[in-house]
């Protein structure tokens, strides 16, 4: 297909650029979201914390390019972006994405038509032009798509598929595309890695990429391969990454290789040559004092092929793994709670098996002027290094106001139904900022296809967002009611945040999390992966909230 323009400058005529009646591509973020039924949060005193996260714009005035840039297409639903920058050249930025129509099933997620795109701009996110990405049979929908770059600016890009009529996603591509901007090999068909197979289904994919090897994580639903299915279908992490052999470009776990059982995993993340994957394990795990339900800490080494049990962590939740300072490995657990509470509980370690004392980020996320969230996810989450500060994209569904008197008017249409906010915080898991990102307004609704309608639960449906680094500059993108909002993100530090003070040691509110020594064996494997992310607008809304730690339980304790 040929590739469409997507977002343009402010100058460009809307009526060449996108089909009628969506000139999204046209607008900027709105300037305030606060006045469409959430509440403003306290302002963040910038004096004391001397630190902002702003957008960062070329320029300002009436000719000045939209900024952070909207990019809106009548004929796709957009979401769950995923973000790559070629390093050799920052001004070419890359975005794959769910694209098509909304399909409705087996996930609510689900694409039909177009399922998947990639959009690339080559100045620098003004403009973008986008080239489907094919489905290899004419029956599959789009569920999940993942994007990197490698040091060379070499692109490499993962789908996930499912059949109509199936539980759930049950096909796994991926494509070496090569130099940026890569579409030309979109005309061949990727390379299968996880075919369909009877009572399997896929999710959670992610790739990453450690001196040159790319590595592609995925898990796998409902299978029976092994004495560890013993109590039924159980979940397992499969991982293949890529080698230098041109007749088999890519090295796959065997099936007693792959890792679990688990009931839910993280992103996969390469550290100090080990491939790093968390997950909440079910019966057939083994691991020493591993309990049912503990976050177990495998690894993969791929020189040998082989899986070892590192250590155990007392949380639960939705599970990310990324750099930490002091070359250690970060893990953020996120949960939701009873009483619109969250738990987003960070630690630090150096090889996995001993883990610092904990902090709890959620007192932040929530106020208690919010309103009540029925359903809340952390969409993306990463460190910037040189202001060691760690940026979250955070997401709610509200409950509907079933006392609020515009209900079943036209007037309940201007309150949004999804909230996503940019949080940041110190390395001592204060908080130093936050944004409101004013997703869902009316405005950008009106305008979208009327074919795709007011709104659609689905929207909120997208399990990822993306905040990419690129040395000390950081790009985000995120999803929108079917659009994409994508910028480059600039820090102020007025004021030093001062050093991280995670200790490694036990502290009187805090309890440090030691692992005993390590058992290793020989575990299964299994693919994660991280849909990226779905998009950004921004908004000020500060908000001061003071975060307090709680002690956490000491291992062998029974979990709150």
């Amino acid at each position: 297909m040929k590739a469409i323009l997507l977002a343009v400058l402010a100058l460009a005529p809307a009526a060449a650029a996108l089909p009628a009646p969506l000139p999204l591509s046209l607008d900027s973020a709105p300037e305030t979201g606060a006045a469409h039924g959430f509440p403003p949060s306290g302002e963040v005193d910038e004096t004391s914390r001397g630190y902002r996260l702003d957008f960062d714009c070329p320029s300002s005035g009436p000719f000045a390019p939209p900024c952070p840039t909207r990019v809106a297409d009548g004929a796709h639903v957009f979401g769950a972006p995923a973000l790559a920058v070629n390093p050799s050249n920052p001004r070419h930025v890359a975005i794959a994405a769910l694209a098509g129509t909304l399909a409705g099933s087996p996930t609510p997620a689900s694409r039909a038509g177009t399922p998947h795109a990639l959009l690339v701009s080559e100045d620098g996110g003004l403009t973008f032009a986008t080239t489907p990405i094919p489905a290899p049979q004419d029956d599959l929908l789009g569920e999940e798509v993942a994007l990197v770059a490698d040091d060379e600016g070499n692109l490499v890009l993962a789908a996930l598929w499912s059949r109509r009529g199936e539980t759930g996603p049950t096909v796994l591509g991926v494509w070496k595309l090569g130099p940026f901007p890569g579409t030309a090999a979109l005309a061949s068909p990727p390379a299968i890695l996880a075919p369909w197979t009877e009572g399997a289904v896929l999710s959670r994919i992610s790739l990453s990429l450690d001196d040159g090897t790319v590595f592609l994580a995925w898990q796998e639903h409902g299978l029976a391969r092994d004495a560890r299915s013993a109590h039924g279908p159980s979940g397992f992490v499969d991982v293949a990454w890529s080698t230098a052999d041109p007749a088999a470009p890519w090295q796959r776990l065997s099936d007693e290789h792959v890792m679990g059982p688990c009931a839910a995993a993280s992103n996969a993340h390469p550290h100090r040559g080990l491939l790093f994957v968390a997950c909440t394990a079910q019966p057939g795990l083994e691991g020493e004092r591993l309990e049912i339900g503990d976050i177990a800490i495998l690894a993969l080494d791929p020189a040998a092929g082989n899986t070892s049990y590192r250590g155990r962590l007392p949380f639960a939740g939705d599970l990310f793994l990324l750099p930490a300072d002091n070359d250690r490995l970060g893990l953020l657990a996120f949960e939701q709670r009873a009483g619109d509470r969250v738990r987003a509980v960070f630690t630090v370690s150096k090889d996995g098996s001993t883990w610092s004392s904990a902090r709890d980020f959620g007192r932040a996320l929530r106020e208690p002027t919010d309103p009540p969230a029925r359903e809340a996810r952390i969409l993306a989450v990463t460190r910037q290094a040189t202001s060691d500060t760690y940026h979250v994209i955070y997401q709610e569904i509200p409950v509907a106001n079933q006392s609020d008197p515009n209900q079943g008017t036209p007037l309940a249409e201007l309150a949004p139904r999804v909230r996503k906010q940019l949080f940041a915080f110190a390395g001592s898991g204060e908080l130093a900022y936050r944004r409101d990102l004013a997703v869902d307004l009316p405005e950008n609704r009106m305008r979208r296809d009327p074919v795709h309608g007011a709104f659609n639960e689905s929207f909120a449906q997208d399990r990822a967002d993306a905040i990419v680094l690129f040395g000390s500059r950081e790009f985000v993108a995120y999803s929108d009611a079917g659009s994409l909002v994508v910028g480059e993100l600039r820090e102020t530090v007025s004021v030093p945040l001062g050093p991280s003070p995670v200790p490694l040691t036990p502290s009187k509110t805090e309890t440090a999390i030691t692992q005993p020594p390590k058992r290793e064996f020989t575990l299964p494997f299994l693919l994660v992966g991280g849909a990226l992310g779905a998009a950004i607008v921004a908004r000020v809304l500060v908000g001061r909230v003071k975060v307090t730690t709680k002690e956490l339980p000491a291992p062998g304790e029974k979990k709150p």
